[in-house]
């Protein structure tokens, strides 16, 4: 009887629909294990990943139609530079560019000089001079320029003549690749909401301001600015005063936006103004 009444269990579970199985679950840790990486795991995971995003961010409160919105695709100046004949693999390219995308040039660029690879190089040189060239020749701002996209390209492979056993000759193909990388000078807006409301702050930059502090070689009073770009425990903490101010009404986004701007193009002037007085000074020493 107890064998009759598995066999019936076992025959009803075969039966079931997979329609009608309930898969809107809710798991504790997501990324616990890659092992049955399903879909309805993969909308779990989304979900999760949109509402700390969600978390994470500040909007304003009330909308104003005649202010710009944080995300403008139209402010944006993009530039696109390749690296043609990279003896480098399709999948060690695609490493490589999952690596450094999104990521802030100056954080890009050391990130690739950590690397001890040879045939990194070649994409190194080039971020380097597509640097210089952005700055140099079309006048871009070094704070905002992010990676934006990377690509790879197949190229035709190089082929050669090889010397076999036994006084054979053969051709030999060695795969040539191209990458294709973007970068972008981020519109103010997005930029403010990137560093001052998110709290995502370039390695690079964060690193130089302890730095600086360590080495005493600022004024205390620059730490009241510096507090929400620091460290990591500054940035969390400030983000907090943001939320809570922003939840009882009394954080006005659209003007801490517009105080920030200001004071960021301020400064960029100052330190040009400051450029220019130090070549001044050096060609009267060279005059003289």
């Amino acid at each position: 009887m107890l064998v009759n009444l598995i066999k019936g269990v076992v025959n009803n579970i075969n039966l079931i629909n997979k329609r009608n199985i309930n898969t809107n679950v809710q798991l504790r840790n997501p990324y616990y294990r890659k092992k049955g990486f399903w879909e309805w795991r993969r909308r779990i995971i989304h979900r999760y990943n949109e509402k700390r995003y969600i978390r994470k961010g500040i909007k304003p409160k009330v909308y104003n139609e005649k202010e710009e919105k944080i995300k403008n695709r139209k402010d944006d100046i993009c530039w696109t530079f390749k690296v043609y004949q990279l003896k480098i693999s399709l999948r060690n390219l695609n490493n490589f560019g999952r690596l450094i995308k999104g990521l802030h040039l100056e954080d890009a660029i050391i990130f690739l000089e950590s690397i001890p690879q040879i045939r990194i190089n070649n994409i190194l040189n080039s971020l380097l001079n597509s640097k210089d060239k952005i700055i140099n020749n079309f006048n871009g701002d070094i704070s905002r320029l992010y990676i934006d996209n990377v690509q790879i390209h197949y190229n035709t492979p190089m082929k050669y003549i090889k010397y076999h056993a036994l006084g054979h000759f053969g051709l030999v193909k060695s795969y040539r690749n191209t990458f294709t990388y973007t970068i972008k000078q981020m519109n103010i807006q997005e930029f403010y909401h990137k560093i001052f409301i998110r709290g995502n702050v370039p390695r690079s930059l964060s690193h130089n301001m302890r730095l600086y502090l360590n080495q005493n070689r600022i004024n205390k009073d620059n730490l009241i600015e510096w507090y929400p770009y620091i460290c990591a425990n500054s940035r969390y903490y400030f983000r907090e005063k943001l939320r809570y101010l922003n939840n009882i009404y009394q954080f006005n986004y659209y003007k801490s936006r517009n105080n920030w701007i200001q004071n960021y193009f301020r400064n960029i002037d100052r330190r040009k103004q400051e450029l220019q007085m130090q070549r001044n000074e050096i060609t009267q020493m060279l005059e003289k």
